[in-house]
């Protein structure tokens, strides 16, 4: 792929690190500040999705605004669950899968709790369509989807 300056992401996370925010994803941050570092032009595009599928559509549309309003090279979804916005944009995306969102959502007593079900269900159906799938440890690498 041949580009003029540096290679522009898209990065769409449902987790970012806030002020005053519950969720401990400074890892997300992190890996940004690092493709940041190297070089690579990173716009992030983070949401909150708790478990509300209007967020997740809302997402979805700001996704498109920013792929008509800037040229990028790759969308860049962190979890699963998130790689939802990314879904019938013509750019490569790289899904980055981080637990819960492959392998489910546990509840008392160790059942896997039905939201955790439908958000395993969404993640396979957005590994089958993703140029590269990254998982962030071995054992997960069972629950990926034939051909992912």
């Amino acid at each position: 792929m041949e580009t003029n300056g540096p290679i522009r992401v898209l990065m769409i996370t449902c987790a970012w690190p806030v002020p005053g925010g519950p969720r401990t994803t400074h890892f997300v941050k992190r890996q940004a500040d690092f493709l940041l570092a190297a070089g690579v032009d990173v716009d992030v595009l983070h949401f909150k999705g708790r478990r509300a599928p209007l967020n997740y559509v809302r997402a979805w549309r700001e996704a498109r605004r920013r792929l008509a309003a800037r040229r990028y090279d790759v969308i860049h979804a962190q979890f699963g669950q998130s790689g939802f916005a990314a879904l019938g944009a013509r750019l490569p995306t790289v899904v980055t899968l981080r637990g819960s969102d492959i392998l489910g959502v546990v509840g008392p007593g160790g059942r896997r709790l039905r939201a955790g079900r439908l958000l395993q269900a969404l993640t396979r159906f957005v590994c089958r369509r993703a140029r590269r799938v990254v998982i962030v440890s071995d054992h997960m690498r069972a629950y990926l989807p034939r051909g992912a």
